[in-house]
């Protein structure tokens, strides 16, 4: 699942993530991606943080809401601007690594592969 409202940056990934042999799931924005994770599981999450009306860090705070620790997802953190320390430590079982943006192909498809 690629969440993140960049078009630019949608459009980006999910073409790197078929060419990579994933299926995604994208959305420009947190509230569309959590009503779709009431009927589907992905694999992965790439999370943009600086969204609106939901931001990354609000979207992860639903997840653990609405979801137990047994059926966490994995969240790989997409962020010109990186992690706060603190929000590291928080959010801790959900997010499985952070990549700043601009990434890689080569990065992106590592970090995915390690997790999957």
């Amino acid at each position: 699942m690629v969440i993140d409202d960049d078009p630019g940056i949608r459009e980006v990934l999910g073409i790197f993530l078929k060419k990579f042999g994933y299926v995604p799931l994208v959305f420009d924005n947190a509230v569309a991606a959590l009503e779709c994770l009431a009927t589907r599981r992905p694999s992965l999450i790439l999370l943009d943080l600086m969204m609106e009306p939901m931001s990354g860090i609000q979207f992860l705070e639903e997840l653990g809401k609405r979801f137990p620790r047994a059926e966490r997802i994995p969240v790989l953190i997409l962020s010109a601007y990186g992690l706060s320390d603190e929000d590291r430590i928080r959010y801790r079982d959900w997010i499985a690594g952070v990549l700043k943006k601009p990434i890689l192909p080569s990065d992106l498809r590592r970090e995915i592969d390690t997790r999957i």
